[in-house]
C-alpha cells in the first residue's frame, strides 16, 4: 500500500497532465485514422487552391448584407407599429397608412425576393395582433 502512495506522490501534476494529453492525442489520432480514413482520402484529393475573390462578386455579397440588415431593421420597426396598433385599436385604414409610411423608408426592398416574406409577415401580424385582415391587394398597395 505504501508503494502506491509513494508512486502517486512522486508524479507531479505537470507530468500527469502531459502524459494524459499525449495519450489522448494518440487515441484520437487512431480513432480518426480508423473511422474517417475514406473522408481523409477524399479531403486530400480535393485540396484545390482557393481562387481569389473577384471584385464584382464581393459587391453582390455586400449588397446582400445591406439588404439583410435593412430587412432586420424593417421587421423591428414593424413590430413597434403592430404593438402600438394593437394597444390603440387602429382601424384598418390607419394601420395601412402607418405601414405604408414605414415601407416608404425602405424602397430598396420593394423589388427583392424579401418582399414576399415581408408581405407574409405583415399579413400574419395584422391578423394576429390587430385582428385586421389585410388582403393581397391591400398589401400590394402598401408598397
Amino acid at each position: 500500500m505504501w508503494s502506491i502512495i509513494y508512486m502517486f506522490s512522486s508524479v507531479s501534476w505537470h507530468q500527469f497532465t502531459t502524459a494524459l494529453l499525449i495519450l489522448l492525442g494518440i487515441y484520437y489520432f487512431t480513432v480518426i485514422i480508423i473511422y474517417y480514413r475514406k473522408d481523409l482520402a477524399l479531403f486530400a484529393k480535393k485540396q484545390d487552391p482557393v481562387p481569389a475573390p473577384q471584385p464584382g462578386l464581393t459587391k453582390g455579397i455586400d449588397d446582400n448584407n445591406l439588404l439583410f440588415s435593412a430587412v432586420h431593421d424593417l421587421m423591428e420597426e414593424l413590430k413597434g407599429i403592430f404593438h402600438k396598433a394593437s394597444r390603440q385599436d387602429y382601424p384598418k385604414e390607419e394601420l395601412m397608412m402607418a405601414l405604408q409610411l414605414k415601407l416608404r423608408d425602405y424602397p430598396k426592398l420593394k423589388d427583392t425576393p424579401f418582399r414576399v416574406s415581408i408581405n407574409n409577415h405583415i399579413e400574419q401580424e395584422s391578423k394576429e395582433k390587430c385582428q385586421t385582415v389585410l388582403t393581397e391587394t391591400d398589401i400590394r398597395n402598401l408598397w
